[in-house]
C-alpha cells in the first residue's frame, strides 16, 4: 500500500513537471504573438490603424454611429499579456458589444 502511495506521488509529480513546461511555453507563445503584433503595430500608419480597429471594431459596437471624437495615438496598440492569453490591444475606451 505504501509502494502505490510512493508511486502515484511520483507520478502526480511527472504531471505537475509537464504542467509547469506547458505553462512556460503557453506564455512564451504569447510573448512571440506580442512582438509579431508590435512589428504589425509600427508598419501600421495610424489611419491604417484607426480603420482596422473600425473593421473589427466599431461595427460591433452599442454607440455605432454616434461617436464623435478623435481616436487616441496608439489605438489598436497590442498589449502584452503576463497570463499567457493571446495579446488584446488598446481601444478606445468607450467599445460596448451590442
Amino acid at each position: 500500500m505504501l509502494d502505490e502511495f510512493l508511486n502515484e506521488i511520483k507520478e502526480l509529480q511527472r504531471y505537475k513537471e509537464k504542467y509547469l513546461y506547458a505553462k512556460e511555453d503557453k506564455q512564451r507563445m504569447s510573448d512571440l504573438l506580442y512582438e509579431y503584433m508590435i512589428k504589425e503595430y509600427d508598419n501600421m500608419s495610424k489611419q491604417e490603424r484607426i480603420s482596422k480597429y473600425e473593421e473589427e471594431c466599431c461595427r460591433h459596437c452599442r454607440y455605432r454611429g454616434y461617436c464623435e471624437f478623435d481616436f487616441p495615438e496608439n489605438i489598436y496598440e497590442p498589449v502584452r499579456s503576463d497570463k499567457a492569453w493571446i495579446p488584446g490591444r488598446k481601444t478606445c475606451g468607450r467599445f460596448e458589444v451590442s
